[in-house]
């Protein structure tokens, strides 16, 4: 039977060898080194000097051994010949054999590199054959490989003429190609592919690739290196892509290497989801739902997660939200697809749920038997769900007490126990209650006079008016403060804290409610003497300060809270302040009240800037970009953005704890009023900022009535900007009123 040779790999082609003279060739001898592998039984070797034929033969079978491993696997041996140094070797005219129930695979290398590869079926099997062996190499393996579930008997393998020649160094003059390799794995249906492929070795002779597909009826087709496939395709196809390269293996001989690729259905990836969910309430689960674009789109199932739950406490289970306090969360919704992962995020502000009061404050806790009193109190916190107060007695004493509505009657002294009750106030159907003790007097007991009220005070320092009430025992003791007459001062009083802006006398009044009698106020004037602020010992560079503000400003550059790109003497401040400038001066007033120093971000947010101070100002939560990555240095601020970023500054320094993260209404704990004629332009989200500054007498309105916020249609140019003088004053009232 003869041998059925299938040639995966090519041996080296060279040119023929000159014979040597019979006083250089050397037949390979019987001793020739042999490294047998595995368990290899009865290698024998032979020589047959007549003709110089090497001939090795292995019997397993006669030793009791056969390579099988039952229905798992074929046989296999190997036989290592230790060639090293033996010069120029020609091994010509092969024959070969093996005995079995199967067929074997004969594999010849020359050190790690594939030299041939036959089939050889079971009987005898002959193939004329020459391999040439150079000198670098250092050993030949001849390896067979039987059938899976079959015995290999023995084998026999040979040569008709092998022959060492000393001394010849002979190269090949055509290097093959041994393999192609970087070539696509898929493409996309109906998506042109270029085929590549790095041809190895590197220095083969022809490396020119041709590309085919050798088998008809996938649709598919190649025109030069380019292969289209059908684009109507639904489902994955896999075809055969072959490679060919001219004399790859040797002159007329190509080298042939067949590629399978997988082409996918055309596929349409999501480009957005809308319709997210932008609020919720904690504790209360909600659905996350969003609609896929385009509509279209091959994949629109949405995975959701958690990015950020800040202080929210925020889980996701399937596609359910669940929080557990008030803040903002950030989900992020992810749809996979045959080109990926699409993913993005969403903010949701997670308004807090119920919230019950804790207490309540500033009840009364004297009357006078016969005067009716108005029974009042402050929930606390002040953004508790239910408020709203029913009193009624729980002990009346001998006081003979009734309540009508929210007013105590009483008709004798003693001391008599209110109950302030809250609808609902712990939940539905559970109240909140507090007992109050009031002590009822036999009769109204009128203030005499007012003392320890403050004398003196200092220009823009914030003083806190305070007083003692005589006689200790008075009815009413509750001391409400004005301006009766603010002289040169511009004085204005806030709750109990006086603020002036120049030297002077106020006179300021105290004012105690139904202190007299009911009805009848006792009231009490002061004055106070206010001095100047000490002229700062820092000469001002700038030339351009208005006159009004040269004092303030200096106390401002003694503070040093100005920063240093306005300290250019010829940065003129009475120009309107940019938002990088204002960034300085808001991280420096930060510093200042809290006697520390913030870090220096290593990274950069934003693309249009790189100021320290805007990086800072970031960092610590004090000013935010106008997107996620633009600061816009250069625009000019307006009144409620220098509200809102001074009261960031106060709530770092005064809530421990405190981010932008967590920032919500309500921290600040403000009696909502709407002292400006323009509260309808001030921002949502800068009322309460813009209240607190002006309570604490740090931004007041104009004389108007008007607080201009910001511009809107119809505003003149300027309408609501600030000057750099003015931001650097109104920072410098901050650090002075809240030290």
């Amino acid at each position: 039977m003869g041998l059925v040779l299938l040639l995966f790999m090519t041996s080296t082609v060279t040119a023929p060898p000159t014979r040597a003279s019979e006083a250089n060739k050397e037949y390979l001898a019987e001793t020739w080194p042999v490294s047998p592998v595995g368990n290899l039984y009865n290698i024998s070797f032979r020589r047959y000097p007549a003709n110089g034929t090497f001939f090795m033969d292995g019997d397993p079978y006669s030793k009791g051994f056969t390579y099988s491993t039952g229905n798992a696997s074929g046989g296999a041996l190997s036989v290592t010949i230790d060639v090293a140094g033996a010069g120029f070797i020609r091994l010509s005219g092969m024959f070969g054999r093996v005995r079995g129930t199967g067929n074997s695979i004969l594999t010849i290398r020359r050190d790690n590199t594939l030299a041939d590869r036959y089939f050889c079926n079971s009987g005898d099997s002959a193939q004329p054959v020459d391999i040439d062996i150079y000198p670098d190499t250092k050993q030949i393996v001849l390896h067979f490989q039987n059938d899976a579930g079959t015995v290999l008997h023995s084998f026999e393998v040979g040569f008709g003429d092998a022959f060492l020649e000393r001394g010849v160094q002979q190269q090949p003059t055509h290097i093959p190609v041994t393999s192609i390799t970087g070539v696509p794995s898929s493409a996309t249906a109906g998506t042109p592919l270029a085929l590549t492929g790095t041809v190895n070795p590197s220095n083969a002779t022809d490396r020119t690739i041709v590309w085919s597909i050798p088998n008809s009826g996938s649709g598919a087709s190649i025109s030069g290196n380019t292969l289209n496939t059908n684009s109507g395709a639904v489902a994955p196809a896999f075809i055969t892509i072959r490679a060919t390269i001219a004399n790859g293996r040797g002159p007329g001989i190509p080298y042939i290497e067949d590629f399978y690729f997988i082409v996918n259905p055309s596929h349409s990836p999501p480009t957005g989801i809308t319709d997210v969910p932008t609020s919720a309430t904690a504790g209360t689960p909600l659905t996350l739902t969003g609609t896929v674009q385009p509509a279209n789109a091959t994949n629109k199932t949405i995975v959701w997660s958690i990015a950020n739950a800040g202080t929210t406490g925020a889980t996701i289970s399937g596609s359910t939200l669940n929080t557990t306090a008030a803040g903002t969360v950030t989900v992020r919704a992810a749809i996979t697809h045959g080109l990926g992962t699409y993913t993005q995020d969403f903010r949701i502000t997670v308004n807090a749920g119920f919230i019950p009061p804790t207490g309540i404050a500033d009840v009364p806790t004297s009357a006078t038997a016969g005067t009716p009193l108005t029974l009042t109190g402050t929930v606390q916190p002040a953004n508790a769900t239910n408020k709203t107060i029913v009193w009624n007695i729980v002990n009346l004493g001998t006081t003979g007490a009734t309540i009508s509505g929210s007013t105590l009657n009483t008709t004798a002294a003693g001391t008599v126990t209110v109950r302030a009750t809250i609808a609902n106030g712990l939940g539905a159907g559970l109240p909140y209650t507090e007992d109050f003790p009031i002590i009822v007097n036999t009769s109204h007991i009128p203030p005499t006079s007012i003392t320890g009220v403050p004398t003196s005070a200092t220009a823009g320092v914030a003083l806190a008016l305070t007083g003692t009430v005589y006689p200790v025992n008075a009815t009413n003791k509750t001391i409400v403060w004005s301006v009766a007459s603010a002289g040169s001062t511009g004085a204005r009083i806030s709750g109990s804290t006086l603020s002036t802006t120049a030297a002077g006398t106020v006179t300021v009044r105290a004012t105690i409610v139904n202190g007299i009698a009911v009805d009848t106020p006792y009231i009490q004037d002061f004055a106070i003497s206010v001095s100047s602020a000490p002229t700062a010992q820092h000469e001002i560079p700038n030339r351009g300060v208005s006159q009004w503000a040269t004092e303030e400003v200096g106390r401002a550059y003694a503070e040093n809270i100005v920063p240093p790109r306005l300290r250019d003497p010829s940065v003129d401040l009475r120009e309107p302040v940019s938002r990088v400038e204002f960034a300085g001066i808001v991280v420096l007033t930060y510093q200042n009240l809290a006697n520390t120093t913030l870090p220096v971000p290593s990274g950069n947010t934003f693309s249009d800037t790189s100021d320290v101070y805007a990086r800072m100002a970031y960092n610590a939560g004090l000013m935010v970009g106008v997107s996620a990555s633009r600061f816009d240095p250069i625009t000019i601020l307006n009144r409620e953005q220098a509200a809102t970023a001074l009261t960031r500054v106060f709530k770092r320094w005064h809530i421990p704890g405190w981010t932008f993260e967590s920032d919500r209404e309500g921290l600040l704990n403000l009696n909502w009023s709407a002292p400006f004629t323009d509260n309808a332009n001030i921002s949502s989200w800068a009322r309460e900022n813009v209240y607190f500054m002006n309570t604490n007498g740090i931004i007041f309105g104009f004389p108007d009535g008007t607080f201009r916020p910001r511009t809107v249609a119809g505003n003149p140019a300027g309408y609501a900007t600030a000057t750099r003088e003015q931001a650097l004053i109104i920072a410098l009232r901050m650090v002075e009123a809240m030290r």
